[in-house]
C-alpha cells in the first residue's frame, strides 16, 4: 500500500515576490512530493510549463495536475466564436498536459456564480474535450462550484473514465452544504481541492482552521474508496493570513493533512 503522505499534494502558483525554485524547495522541505500548478490568472504557455516542470524535477517534486483559468467558462454553454476560442484553448491545455506527463486538468463547468442554462452545446463541447483527452491520455476533472446541476448533466451523459470529479471542500462548505458531493459523485472522484473556510466565504484556509468537519469528510471519502491525491488548494504566499511566512505555512499545511489522514 502507498504511504498516505505520498498522496499529499499542494497547489503552487507564481508569486511575484518569490523565486520559483525557492517555492519548490520550501514545498519539498515541508514534506510534499506532489504539486498542482494553478495558472488560473492566464492560460499557461509551453515555455512557462516547461519551467515549472523542470524546476519541480530539480527539487524532487512531481507535477500531477494543471488548473487553467475559469472566468470565461460559461462560454462553454453559449454559441458563438467565444465558445470555439475557449474550446481551442482547453484543447491546447490538454496537449500540454500530455506533452509534460501531467495526469489531469481541472475544468470548471461554469464561471462560478453565473447562472448559465443547460444546453446541448455545453454537452457537445465537453464531449469534444473528453474525446481529445482520451486520445492524449489525460483525465479531465469537473469541479463542484455553486450548484450540482451542470455536473449532474455532464456526468449523466458522458461515461468516459477520462471525465472524473474534483471535490472542492471549500466550495461545498461555503455555497452548498448538505448536498454531499463526495458520496454523490464518489465513483467518479479523481482529485481534491482541500481547504477550509467559515461557511460563508471561499477563504482557502488550511484544514482545521475554520468550520469544516474533517473527520466526517474523511469518513465520506473512505466510504467511496477514494485513494487519489489529497491536494490542498490554499495559495501559499510570502506572508499568509495567519501571519506566517511561506515555509512555516506549507509545513503547517502538511501537518494538518497528516493529522486528518494519519494512518
Amino acid at each position: 500500500m502507498i504511504p498516505m503522505t505520498e498522496r499529499f499534494c499542494i497547489d503552487l502558483r507564481a508569486v511575484p515576490e518569490m523565486d520559483l525554485g525557492e517555492q519548490m524547495r520550501l514545498t519539498k522541505e515541508a514534506g510534499f512530493q506532489n504539486i498542482h500548478i494553478n495558472s488560473d490568472a492566464a492560460f499557461i504557455t509551453k515555455e512557462q510549463l516547461h519551467t515549472y516542470v523542470q524546476s519541480a524535477k530539480e527539487h524532487g517534486l512531481h507535477v500531477v495536475n494543471l488548473h487553467p483559468p475559469f472566468k470565461r467558462n460559461c462560454e462553454f454553454w453559449v454559441p458563438g466564436p467565444q465558445n470555439d476560442e475557449l474550446t481551442d484553448l482547453y484543447l491546447e491545455q490538454i496537449d500540454l498536459c500530455a506533452a509534460f506527463g501531467i495526469e489531469s486538468l481541472i475544468v470548471h463547468p461554469t464561471s462560478g456564480p453565473d447562472n448559465v442554462y443547460i444546453s446541448e452545446l455545453g454537452l457537445e463541447t465537453c464531449n469534444r474535450l473528453v474525446q481529445h483527452a482520451e486520445k492524449r491520455g489525460v483525465i479531465l476533472l469537473l469541479e463542484n462550484l455553486r450548484t450540482p446541476v451542470h455536473l449532474d448533466y455532464l456526468f449523466g451523459n458522458i461515461s468516459s473514465k477520462n471525465l472524473q470529479f474534483c471535490f472542492d471542500s471549500g466550495h461545498e462548505n461555503a455555497y452548498n452544504r448538505g448536498i454531499g458531493f463526495v458520496r454523490r459523485y464518489g465513483p467518479r472522484m479523481g482529485f481534491t481541492h482541500l481547504h477550509d473556510n467559515n461557511g460563508v466565504d471561499d477563504q482557502h484556509h488550511i484544514p482545521m482552521d475554520e468550520s469544516i468537519d474533517w473527520a466526517a469528510l474523511r469518513t465520506d471519502m473512505e466510504a467511496v474508496n477514494y485513494t487519489g491525491y489529497l491536494n490542498l488548494e490554499i495559495f501559499p504566499r510570502p506572508v499568509n493570513y495567519d501571519g506566517s511566512d511561506y515555509s512555516a505555512f506549507v509545513r503547517r499545511a502538511f501537518a494538518a493533512l497528516a493529522r486528518i489522514w494519519g494512518e
